[in-house]
């Protein structure tokens, strides 16, 4: 039922979704939730560096919890020794964007972004915060003091 409902969700359009989400934004999220797959991993904060066990992290990405209870930071494999880490944080209106095959989506207004954090669908305009990211053979650390210059959406 699950993969039915995330392959009909992929194929939504901008109005298509908002009309979906007439059903409730906690029913929205609930089934959204469930096409992700994402699954969170324990962290531990050291200064404004989210450190992670590099054990712990796996394709396509894991989501890890946001210092002092924000949003959660996803944290991308790009290749073997290559991570990106981007905020959960819709840039239209500051909601959880929710993980949808290979895109984001907000519940709230209906912004998609790649997974890259760029900017697909509006009405956001800029692209999701992405932190920089260091890792060695046993951890990978987000620097949540440096974020990564990005471009608002052409």
């Amino acid at each position: 039922m699950t993969k039915i409902r995330c392959a009909i969700m992929e194929k939504l359009d901008r109005r298509g979704f908002l009309r979906a989400s007439a059903i409730g934004v906690s029913a929205m999220s609930s089934v959204l939730t469930s096409c992700g797959g994402l699954r969170y991993v324990r962290s531990s904060m050291d200064g404004a560096d989210i450190r992670i066990d590099r054990r712990d992290v796996d394709a396509p990405g894991v989501l890890v919890d946001g210092p002092d209870g924000e949003l959660p930071i996803y944290l991308r494999v790009l290749g073997p020794d290559q991570f990106s880490a981007l905020s959960m944080r819709c840039m239209h209106r500051g909601c959880q964007v929710e993980s949808v095959g290979e895109r984001f989506v907000c519940p709230c207004h209906g912004s998609e972004y790649a997974a890259d954090g760029r900017v697909l669908v509006g009405p956001s305009e800029l692209p999701l915060v992405e932190y920089r990211v260091l890792a060695d053979d046993t951890r990978i650390v987000i620097h949540m003091n440096a974020p990564v210059a990005r471009e608002r959406r052409a």
